[in-house]
């Protein structure tokens, strides 16, 4: 038997039987979603006051669930107010070498239009992600607001650890799978093509490596339990690195792509024994087009639409958790997401490596395009 017959084999083991009679699938309330994202861009529930530091991932399943959803009009009428907040949030370091995004104000003085210790609080590398991402949905470039490209790579490359994981900002905090994920897709949207100016691309692909637990699948790092999410941002760096088929190599890649499969019960689940779970239709589905294991990989993924559809909320729009949970914009953007790798009809292209819709930025003045290699060291070794 083939590697991919066997891989077939594990597909239909994991896909459930259908009912003999199923009811007819459930629409996608695309007018609820796009009410719902546009309404959280202003205003939010007093419970999510806890994300007050992380607001920029709130703006990115906002506008990039409605860039998703193909709403550039919408998205539009938000760009000037939401291009000039994260303006804002845009920090440097005193002497100007390393810069970064922070997730909110809370570091901001308005006396002096300064951050307070940027040095030690030069942003946050997933909310650097966030910024560049909702940048890219709005069709501006770093570049248009004159943002210092290789001070951000530098930024980026200042918080690699020795073991090859990042921290989260300067000052330490939390090293973990999230932020190598972080650091590939900051440099790949600031045009560096390899990765190589803004991270050790070796140094990154090892600590991979390190963290693939015993079942075939990726932990947060070493010796910690395989995880849907963490297991896709490994294998979105590999993707980003242009390092997946040299770090896996066929017999990681083999289990990797079984534990990916075996993931499928009536919906997306993160770990085994596990129930569905509306977020993992992305972070596993993502997993499993960037692996391709076999042709109808998309197909395999749309398994868990009807379970993705029946989390929306029919009231006020929006995806849970679970069925018959409450809404909130991270399960919306990532269950949006999920149906539009599976290639659900009326949602834009998806690009499963950044996360992101595939849409060119037409509307930017700067376009998109890989920078010399030479002027991106040159401004890495200068002082600004």
């Amino acid at each position: 038997m083939s590697e991919e017959e066997k891989l077939l084999n594990d597909l239909k083991l994991s896909t459930p039987s259908p009912p003999e009679d199923p009811p007819p699938p459930l629409p996608l309330l695309i007018a609820k979603h796009t009410k719902y994202l546009a309404r959280s861009l202003t205003v939010m529930p007093s419970h999510a006051s806890s994300f007050d530091t992380s607001r920029m991932t709130i703006a990115f399943f906002g506008l990039c669930g409605l860039d998703i959803l193909g709403r550039s009009d919408l998205i539009a009428e938000q760009k000037d107010r939401a291009v000039e907040w994260i303006k804002r949030l845009y920090v440097t370091s005193t002497d100007g070498r390393i810069a970064g995004f922070h997730g909110g104000t809370f570091l901001r003085s308005d006396e002096t239009k300064s951050h307070l210790h940027s040095d030690a609080h030069c942003g946050h590398i997933a909310m650097t992600y966030t910024a560049l991402a909702c940048l890219k949905a709005m069709g501006v470039a770093p570049e248009d607001l004159e943002f210092d490209n290789a001070a951000l790579l530098r930024g980026v490359r200042a918080l690699q650890r020795p073991d090859g994981s990042f921290n989260s900002s300067l000052e330490g905090g939390e090293h973990d799978m999230r932020f190598v994920f972080c650091a590939a897709a900051v440099c790949r949207m600031l045009s560096d093509e390899e990765c190589c100016i803004g991270m050790d691309v070796d140094a990154a692909c090892d600590y991979v490596l390190s963290s693939i637990s015993y079942d075939g699948g990726i932990g947060q790092g070493p010796m910690q339990e395989a995880h849907g999410g963490s297991t896709y941002c490994a294998v979105a760096t590999l993707a980003l690195t242009r390092r997946l088929d040299k770090t896996l190599g066929p017999h990681r890649f083999r289990r990797l792509c079984r534990w990916c499969v075996n993931r499928l019960q009536d919906g997306f689940c993160g770990r085994p024994n596990k129930p569905g779970d509306t977020c993992y239709t992305f972070w596993v589905g993502a997993t499993l087009k960037l692996l391709r294991p076999f042709e109808q990989v998309e197909d395999f993924i749309a398994g868990s639409t009807s379970f993705v559809l029946e989390t929306q909320d029919s009231v006020i729009g929006g995806l849970s958790k679970w069925v018959d949970n409450t809404p909130d914009p991270l399960h919306t953007y990532l269950g949006l997401g999920g149906l539009a790798l599976a290639g659900y009809e009326g949602l834009a292209d998806f690009d499963p490596a950044l996360n992101v819709t595939k849409r060119p930025l037409i509307q930017s003045t700067v376009s998109w395009k890989v920078l010399p290699r030479q002027w991106y060291l040159h401004a890495l070794c200068t002082n600004h």
